[in-house]
């Protein structure tokens, strides 16, 4: 008589892996379980993202701050919590040429809007 070996489904793995406390086991099953690397990775790339938007944004207040521009709070708290780098980007290269705070968060056009 022959044995059968069945392998565990990704779910059974992931489950065995959730439950166990075994940091070797949950390195090995890591690597094993190819969509909780996909997903690690995925996690790792939006960190260093907000990273670099939290960076650019208390640069931008930074830059304010020295440059004499007043600002409330609430404009404080919206240029810290943007997370859109493209808009971040966009106030970082208007903080040289800007007189007040309302042309940081002026649209192409002039208006304000928010970031």
């Amino acid at each position: 008589m022959s044995s059968v070996t069945v392998m565990p489904t990704p779910e059974d793995e992931l489950r065995h892996l959730i439950s166990s406390k075994n940091d070797d086991l949950f390195a090995h099953s890591i690597r094993r379980v190819p969509y909780i690397s996909q997903l690690r990775a995925e996690g790792i790339a939006e960190g260093e993202a907000r990273g670099v938007a939290r960076g650019v944004a208390r640069a931008i207040v930074k830059i304010l701050k020295s440059r004499g521009i007043c600002m409330t709070t609430a404009e404080q708290d919206q240029i810290l919590g943007c997370a859109d780098l493209p808009t971040l980007d966009r106030w970082l290269d208007r903080v040289w040429a800007i007189a007040t705070i309302g042309e940081l968060f002026a649209d192409e056009t002039g208006e304000q809007i928010l970031g």
